[in-house]
């Protein structure tokens, strides 16, 4: 169900009679599309409609404008298909406050359902090249001031990048990716990451986790990851971490009990042993300093 309108548009054609050739040929004008449906493993099934400007002639076809989904997704979309170069399509998106995991959920097929966003600014660019070899994928996730809730756990404060690249495997990579508070029952923050994800298209969530650096306040102390990589493809994984200055005043605080009160720090090392059914502490030791 395509239908597509080039409505006012110009075309300009020259042919040349001693060779009986086309010398030059222009197309140039408005353009709107719309598809009744469109479907794609990664996309929920729903109706797409672009406006923007054709431009082609006997070397080239460029069009740029917007595309806008039945979810309500908006794209900025510049595409250029030279007749003797390589393909390339450059999308960008926006969304903010709580808007954005209506849209993201009713777009995306994996959209993971736990994840609901609340406020903050999410940019997506992105950029896509097809050549004879086979396509390649690049962009960047921008979030800034981003908050909201992961399945029973409050975020807020997200910013940072995280870079992706699409060829034989999807690579995500973050150089310092930031959140102000990470609340599962004890708050935790400001946290800390750089590290990447790599994985198997066909199976994204096998991957493999490499940790640089992760770090998050704790208690009036810190929580550090040790730097390792850890494979999602073959659960059960332990991550050992530190724990530094924890201050007891404060775990008094969180846990309150009639009777008790007491002050000190701890430090020690926990291994969290990380299952396909959740987060578990299997041994470590915790001690007095």
């Amino acid at each position: 169900q395509v239908e597509a309108r080039p409505g006012g548009s110009t075309l300009e054609a020259g042919y040349n009679l001693s060779d009986l050739s086309l010398g030059k040929m222009q197309l140039a004008g408005p353009l709107a599309v719309d598809v009744g449906t469109l479907q794609q493993a990664n996309l929920k099934p729903q109706s797409w409609s672009f406006e923007g400007q054709l431009n082609a002639d006997l070397t080239r076809v460029d069009v740029r404008g917007r595309s806008k989904g039945a979810a309500g997704l908006v794209l900025d979309v510049d595409a250029r298909w030279p007749f003797s170069g390589t393909p390339q399509v450059a999308a960008s998106m926006e969304l903010e406050g709580s808007q954005a995991s209506r849209i993201l959920s009713g777009t995306l097929e994996r959209w993971p359902a736990g994840i609901e966003i609340s406020n903050g600014r999410l940019s997506v660019q992105a950029n896509v090249r097809l050549p004879d070899t086979g396509p390649v994928s690049e962009g960047k996730v921008i979030a800034s001031g981003m908050s909201g809730i992961v399945d029973r756990m409050a975020w807020n404060g997200l910013n940072g990048t995280v870079e992706l690249s699409l060829e034989d495997a999807l690579v995500a990579r973050t150089s310092e990716l930031q959140l102000e508070q990470l609340n599962p029952g004890v708050p935790l923050g400001p946290v800390s990451i750089t590290g990447s994800y790599r994985a198997p298209l066909q199976a994204l969530a096998k991957g493999t986790v490499s940790l640089v650096r992760g770090h998050a306040g704790f208690l009036g102390g810190e929580v550090r990851i040790k730097p390792g990589e850890w494979s999602l493809a073959d659960l059960p994984v332990t991550v050992p971490v530190w724990l530094n200055d924890i201050q007891v005043d404060r775990l008094m605080t969180v846990y309150p009990a009639e009777g008790l009160a007491g002050s000190g720090t701890l430090e020690g090392e926990v291994p969290l042993v990380i299952d396909s059914d959740g987060v578990e502490v299997a041994g470590g030791r915790i001690r007095a300093v």
